[in-house]
């Protein structure tokens, strides 16, 4: 089979086919396919570009691609050049004048404030468009002046940890078993030895209006089986699992870095199963479920005994809404249970609005990303709490306080604040 390594630098394609050598591909790359028009790199993150690339040349090759992203974190520099590396200083500038430049950055910087990393993100896209993307880092420090010949890019002005060599002085021998790349191309076999493991985060794409049943089929059987999936809702990108389990609702938790305490809101796929996590679901519940959902309103209820408490944070209370996304109901509908609806980012981090951001930040905790596009920036649910038997508006969101007010038109102000 073949596998088109998608880059046209040369010492690029050297080392990804010497880390994967003995994996049965024939290697191709882009010198076999000079007609085809080279891919953009302006996203803002290495995940999001090496996803970029692989995409692009394996749908107009028809080979299965792979592709990378790389680039050189300074502390000092406060994580410049980052994913800008390649066109630091100028697009058309050398390494030599990028490294020249790094350098010029840190004259006089002594040695314990020159820490750095070489990250690394490699993707892979197969012959059924599914994705997978692996992350990898090296850390280092920045060598006080340019030292050797080997290797490329900023190679000859970084001297990873436990060295007191620059990756341009060790040579490939040793760069190709401890580099960020080396390290993210160990993990990425299994992308095309195994068809992808559990490993390792899958990414489908699917269309946010009709998906594909194959794939909410999978999404369901990874939630069951507990394990953590990102999906699109109405809103925002949602981190799910089972939450009728307490371990999958604690391994939301971890893969956030959210302390305990606080609770989880819930997904359901029809307003019968959101009904089911309610303890006394009332006139209230009915009204607002019935103008609402689906769609982007979360209720605060009583929360049904046997709803694990990690999910509550304590409360007794459990935000459920229905939303408007025929993605989020399938999966919820074909697991039949409720997903936890908590948005698919790091606890403070803002909410993730593509794939790639989700995989930045929670790929190692996720085995599958559901890829519905780049997702418009949204306030998110509005969240009304009618757990007292007076409904509050507790969070402002997509849908407008005075929609909700005009539900109860005529009844006592005081029932809704």
């Amino acid at each position: 089979m073949k596998l088109l390594l998608a880059s046209n630098n040369e010492g690029k394609c050297r080392e990804i086919a010497a880390v994967l050598a003995g994996s049965d591909r024939e290697f191709l790359t882009l010198r076999d396919f000079p007609e085809i028009p080279p891919a953009s790199e302006e996203g803002a993150s290495y995940e999001e570009n090496a996803l970029h690339k692989a995409r692009h040349y394996a749908a107009l090759t028809g080979v299965a691609a792979l592709a990378d992203d790389s680039g050189l974190e300074v502390d000092y520099l406060g994580g410049k050049p980052g994913v800008r590396s390649a066109r630091f200083v100028g697009e058309t500038s050398s390494y030599r004048e990028k490294n020249e430049a790094v350098l010029a950055l840190l004259a006089d910087v002594p040695a314990e404030k020159r820490g750095a990393r070489f990250v690394c993100a490699v993707a892979y896209v197969d012959a059924r468009s599914d994705a997978y993307l692996v992350r990898a880092e090296c850390v280092g420090k920045i060598a006080e002046t340019i030292r050797g010949s080997h290797g490329f890019g900023y190679d000859p002005i970084f001297i990873p940890d436990g060295f007191d060599r620059t990756f341009g002085e060790l040579g490939a021998d040793v760069k190709n078993r401890i580099s960020h790349r080396a390290q993210a191309l160990v993990k990425a076999r299994a992308f095309f030895t195994n068809n992808g493991t559990a490993a390792v985060c899958r990414i489908v794409r699917t269309d946010p209006a009709d998906p594909s049943p194959e794939v909410t089929a999978d999404a369901a059987s990874a939630v069951l089986a507990g394990r953590l999936i990102a999906y699109p809702t109405d809103t925002l990108y949602g981190l799910g699992a089972n939450a009728l389990d307490e371990a999958s609702a604690r391994r939301v938790l971890e893969a956030k870095g959210r302390p305990l305490g606080k609770p989880i809101s819930v997904i359901a796929g029809s307003v019968d199963q959101a009904r089911s996590v309610a303890r006394n679901p009332d006139g209230l519940w009915e009204r607002l479920s019935g103008a609402f959902w689906p769609g982007p309103l979360t209720i605060v209820v009583e929360a049904a005994d046997d709803l694990p408490a990690l999910l509550t944070g304590g409360t007794g209370t459990i935000g459920v809404r229905v939303p408007d996304c025929a993605v989020a109901r399938a999966i919820s509908e074909k697991a039949e249970v409720p997903l936890t609806a908590t948005s698919a980012n790091r606890a403070g981090d803002r909410p993730a609005a593509t794939a790639a951001e989700i995989v930045a930040c929670l790929g190692p905790e996720l085995s599958l990303v559901l890829d519905c596009g780049a997702l418009p920036a949204s306030a998110g649910s509005t969240v009304v709490d009618i757990s007292s038997g007076r409904l509050t508006i507790i969070r402002n969101g997509v849908i407008a306080a005075d929609r909700i007010r005009n539900v109860f038109g005529g009844e006592p102000v005081k029932d809704v604040i």
